[in-house]
């Protein structure tokens, strides 16, 4: 007979969880497909971010050192260097470079010469080779460097991967410096463009004050502007004047003046005030009509225009004109 303690009470037994060996080998095998699939990807992709960032830096160095050459005025060289502090000489680019101020412009750094700039030698094993052999490169000081034809410094792995190399031609860096160039003397053109206007609109604005400083002048002196005779013309060149009546070329009066010398004191310290402010000023003060007089008060002056092209030149206005109509 068989004792009922020796059956399990299904109710009482636990709940088994876990994987089974089959799971397991299928997301091993999905895990594995993955990898093999992501780790040729990822190592092109860090090869080939290693490799350019080598080549920028060699290349930002040259531009760096056209730039120096030609805001100091004087000669920049870039060598191959693996102390960080002369130039060793050699092809492999690899091994660093440095970026140095050479005043005498023999490609050597000198006594007196100053180390701009230090490249150190790469930490793996890519190579940076140029051919033909080329060891220092020179930028005089109008950012020009003498190089062989046909200059190449390419940037290789080790083993060699072809889809990973990089070739430097020193004719396509210069065609570049030389495109920078050109876009920095646009900027500066644009920058004196808007430096001459903005000088250009200050002048316009100190001539306007000047003709309505006489204005107000001219009012509060009516008893001699008021009555001027028609055909009345005052006209000055610099300190040169030459005026329809005498007396306002005469000494003027500085306490209780009549209007006639009051007058004559007014338009000279006018006369002396334009030509402190404005370029080789010209004035005139003209009343051809009477009843009631009307006057015209005109300014010109010299002005140094910047044309934004070979086209614009003849259109600048080199002795702008101003002219006030007042009524004394």
């Amino acid at each position: 007979m068989f004792s009922s303690n020796c059956v399990a009470n299904p109710a009482s037994r636990r709940t088994s969880r876990g994987y089974n060996m089959i799971e397991m080998i299928t997301v091993m095998s999905i895990v594995a497909i993955l990898v093999a699939i992501a780790g040729p990807s990822y190592r092109y992709v860090t090869n080939a971010n290693r490799i350019a960032s080598e080549g920028n830096g060699l290349l930002g160095d040259l531009q760096y050192a056209r730039a120096e050459a030609i805001k100091e005025g004087q000669g920049v060289s870039v060598c191959v260097s693996n102390d960080t502090k002369t130039c060793t000489g050699g092809s492999a680019w690899q091994d660093g470079w440095i970026v140095f101020s050479d005043v005498n412009g023999n490609g050597a750094v000198d006594a007196g010469d100053t180390v701009l700039r230090v490249q150190a030698k790469f930490s793996g094993s890519d190579t940076f080779v140029a051919t033909p052999n080329l060891a220092v490169v020179t930028f005089n000081r109008e950012g020009f460097a003498a190089v062989a034809d046909g200059t190449m410094i390419t940037l290789q792995t080790v083993p060699e991967v072809t889809s990973y190399t990089r070739c430097l031609s020193l004719v396509e860096v210069l065609v570049a410096l030389v495109i920078i160039g050109v876009g920095m003397l646009g900027i500066a053109k644009l920058q004196a463009l808007a430096y001459a206007t903005t000088g250009t609109s200050a002048l316009r604005s100190l001539a306007a004050l000047q003709a309505s400083s006489l204005a107000s002048a001219m009012h509060a002196n009516r008893n001699y502007w008021s009555v001027v005779p028609a055909g009345f013309s005052y006209q000055f060149a610099g300190t040169t004047i030459n005026s329809s009546d005498a007396a306002l070329t005469g000494a003027p009066c500085t306490n209780a003046c009549a209007a006639g010398p009051l007058a004559a004191y007014d338009v000279q310290q006018w006369v002396a005030a334009v030509n402190a402010i404005l370029p080789n000023a010209t004035g005139i003060i003209s009343c051809p009509a009477t009843n009631p007089v009307t006057c015209g008060i005109t300014l010109s002056w010299g002005e140094s225009n910047v044309a934004i092209n070979a086209q614009a030149h003849g259109y600048t206005m080199a002795a702008p004109i101003y002219t006030l109509y007042v009524v004394p």
